[in-house]
């Protein structure tokens, strides 16, 4: 899952709305990759690998330890705002 997206497609969608603000980090000249592409590409990857770094670079830009898991507790107790749309709930 990747900005609320469950699959590829959903993924290149998030790449194709948001295109002006990911090229503050990339030029992104040609778009951002199409759904196939991302696709590809993941599935070139080690997931264990991929974890193991994604799990490091998380803990180093948050300070917290690999092993902590931060959980929102409104969601896990379900005291979310409903009508105002925010929350899991």
């Amino acid at each position: 899952m990747l900005a609320g997206a469950d699959c590829f497609t959903e993924i290149a969608l998030f790449g194709v709305k948001k295109l002006e603000f990911l090229r503050r980090f990339r030029p992104y000249r040609d778009g951002t990759p199409t759904h196939d592409h991302l696709g590809d590409i993941l599935a070139t990857l080690d997931c264990e690998a991929f974890q193991r770094c994604f799990v490091a670079w998380v803990a180093a830009r948050t300070g917290l330890p690999e092993g902590v898991i931060a959980i929102d507790g409104k969601t896990v107790r379900r005291s979310s705002h409903k009508k105002a749309g925010k929350g899991w709930c």
